[in-house]
């Protein structure tokens, strides 16, 4: 044979043996990449999502129960699940189902990654649809300029209304209540300087119960005072001290549907509850900024099972607690960014258990969740219509009317929702 035919033999043959070894060993029968060579194929990633659009309050729902592998049953799966950033392995089983509820409008990406006990992944991207659905708020009207005659304030502190829509207003500076309708009609006033009954020293919250009667936070004077609709002096109680029952500037009141009486002890850093007659209950409260602690708290309000929200505010941040004083939950923090504050010292709820809350020198209203979940903001400091100079009560009505003592330019403004 010749050396050529002899070197061809050679080649079929090395040929037909690297055949033999690259199929016997299955390199040609399944995909390939797959990196251990025992023809395991990688798991399958899939997930639907629910609602698959939404806005910045649904809680979208995330449901991977559909994937699959060919070897591993699917208790053996681990997932991930990347939303805003990603998560831990966890088990297919317990975490098959995921719920997210995204901050901010736009397209966003989940993405879903699974492995199998061999350490194969897969991985599942789907974008959703996330809009505001968030209602704004519009200018209305305002009444009110700097001054001491009716219908003038000179720094109006807080607001309150009445069951027939009328508007309570502590003009501070002028010591003084004023009584408006809802379209800031003047209707009468009651007050002047001084400690008889009847008189103020700096009047501040303001609160109506369900019989009319107006309660007014006397600051000055450390006491509360209690009035008929139309100013007629009825009862008082309170004087300076730290001992239960006594007040170091009492700055707001709250009260219930049964008549007991919530009021915020300024300096005393606490909040005291009292019977409809004035009688000391109990108190809750004391200096510092851990959770349940407070600072200089100077507004407090009820929702409608009982619990007790509080703008804390020189801890720049609102507490919420519980009938007896246990703490729920705090949100904010000194900023002004989206969820901070810079002295939050009004504060107000809607009947959906929405907060509202007036940022003092970031000079605008926000309103969040019943949860402490921001919402929108308005408002910057100016003069104009719709600008704020120190935003402080504020009151909203059945119609989500919001009201606002704008303090330092001495007027009330009024502003209603639109629809998202």
């Amino acid at each position: 044979m010749s050396r050529v035919r002899r070197g061809a033999a050679v080649f079929i043959v090395m040929l037909a043996i690297c055949c033999l070894v690259f199929f016997g060993c299955g390199g040609g029968g399944h995909k390939i990449g797959n990196g251990n060579g025992d023809g395991n194929l990688p798991p399958v990633a899939d997930f639907v999502i629910i609602p698959t659009s939404g806005t910045i309050n649904t809680n979208f729902q995330f449901d991977a129960s559909n994937c699959s592998d060919d070897q591993d049953p699917s208790s053996l799966l681990e997932v991930r699940w990347d939303f805003d950033s990603s998560g831990d392995w966890t088990s297919w089983s317990a975490n098959k189902i995921a719920y997210h509820q995204y901050f901010s409008e736009g397209t966003k990406a989940a993405k879903l990654e699974v492995r199998d006990t061999g350490g194969l992944k897969d991985v599942k991207t789907k974008v959703l649809t996330v809009e505001s659905g968030v209602t704004t708020y519009e200018f209305v009207m305002t009444w009110g300029s700097a001054g001491t005659g009716d219908g003038e304030f000179h720094y109006p502190r807080y607001i309150a209304l009445g069951d027939n829509g009328q508007v309570f207003v502590s003009d501070a500076n002028n010591d003084r209540i004023q009584k408006f309708t809802s379209d800031g009609v003047f209707l009468t006033k009651w007050g002047s300087r001084g400690t008889d009954e009847g008189q103020f020293d700096t009047p501040q919250g303001i609160a109506v119960d369900k019989d009319g009667n107006v309660y007014v936070c006397d600051g000055g004077n450390h006491r509360i005072q209690k009035f008929t609709p139309d100013g007629v002096f009825l009862a008082k109680w309170g004087r300076e001290g730290k001992i239960s029952g006594r007040f170091d500037f009492p700055i707001d009141i709250a009260i219930d549907s049964v008549g007991i009486i919530y009021v915020a002890d300024k300096f005393n850093h606490r909040i005291q509850v009292f019977g409809p007659d004035g009688t000391y209950i109990r108190k809750f409260g004391s200096y510092g900024s851990e959770e349940g602690q407070l600072r200089q708290p100077e507004d407090v309000t009820l929702d409608g099972v009982g619990n007790i929200y509080i703008a804390d505010t020189s801890n720049h941040r609102i507490q919420i607690f519980q009938n007896d004083g246990t703490l729920i939950r705090a949100f904010g923090g000194l900023g002004s960014t989206n969820g901070q504050f810079n002295i939050p010292w009004g504060i107000g709820l809607d009947s959906d258990g929405s907060i509202y809350v007036g940022d003092k020198y970031n000079h605008r209203i926000q309103k969040f969740t019943s949860d402490g979940v921001f919402l929108t903001q308005w408002g910057s400091e100016g003069t104009d219509d719709g600008y704020f100079d120190c935003p402080k009560g504020i009151a909203i009505d059945d119609n989500g009317n919001v009201y606002v003592a704008d303090m330092r330019n001495s007027r009330v403004q009024v502003f209603r929702p639109t629809a998202p």
